[in-house]
């Protein structure tokens, strides 16, 4: 009897599969690579977002030192990579204005409310008297704004922005918001008067300002007028101060 002999061997398996899988594993390398770039490392050193304002570049602004509404100088690189200043010149003072007036008994049955918890004062334009709550800089505008929207009083914040045309205009802005800052700590609780004795010292320490320059006579008022001032300013007479400081204010309003 004769057996038919097979010999039974496994197919070696293709090398197209092979292949295959290869380019695809290729390909998803490549996919993950360009995702990794573009969305990963590019924004890396980012913080994050808000509006669209880099909070990275805003944190560098916060530590450089630089106060809001102070003329500062910024370095830009130019088309040959040499840095050029420019000089941003501006610098802003604000008024908080909380009514309107007429009659003039009116305005001050409104500065009487208002001293019940702040240092208001009336600037007076024409027949119309204007009762002013505080003034301020960029340094404690919202102080003086939270307290009248605690208190639920309307308000309107007036601004005056002095251009720096000279030293004088910036030595003039700068005395002005010192002597802002100092009056307006009396809003702070049981405060009752302020001391300007430190204010008289740094303002002997300032450079004296060319006579030819734009601001001279006000800046030498200024000095003037700060330095007859009392050591002590009892919390009441900070209306007073506060109207010179407008009179002098209003007129670089436009």
């Amino acid at each position: 009897m004769k057996y038919t002999r097979y010999n039974i061997k496994s197919k070696p398996k293709s090398s197209n599969s092979f292949l295959f899988y290869l380019a695809i594993t290729l390909l998803l390398a490549l996919l993950l690579g360009t995702f990794i770039f573009k969305f990963v490392l590019k924004d890396s050193g980012k913080i994050g977002f808000i509006k669209g304002i880099d909070m990275n570049n805003s944190q560098q602004q916060q530590n450089s030192g630089k106060v809001p509404g102070k003329s500062e100088v910024k370095e830009e690189g130019n088309s040959n990579g040499i840095k050029e200043e420019k000089a941003v010149s501006e610098y802003n003072f604000y008024i908080l204005q909380c009514g309107v007036f007429k009659v003039k008994s009116n305005a001050d049955e409104t500065l009487n409310k208002l001293s019940a918890f702040g240092n208001p004062f009336i600037g007076q334009e024409g027949e119309l008297s204007k009762v002013y709550f505080g003034m301020y800089s960029d340094k404690n505008i919202e102080n003086g704004a939270s307290i009248l929207k605690e208190k639920g009083i309307d308000n309107t914040k007036v601004t005056i922005n002095i251009p720096m045309e000279d030293n004088s205009t910036k030595q003039f802005c700068e005395i002005v918001d010192s002597l802002l800052q100092v009056v307006n700590k009396t809003s702070e609780s049981g405060v009752k008067s302020i001391n300007t004795s430190e204010l008289k010292k740094w303002i002997d320490g300032l450079e004296k300002i060319d006579e030819n320059m734009k601001q001279y006579n006000e800046v030498n008022s200024l000095k003037e007028y700060i330095k007859a001032l009392p050591d002590e300013v009892d919390k009441n007479k900070d209306g007073e101060v506060l109207k010179y400081v407008y009179d002098q204010l209003i007129k670089f309003k436009k």
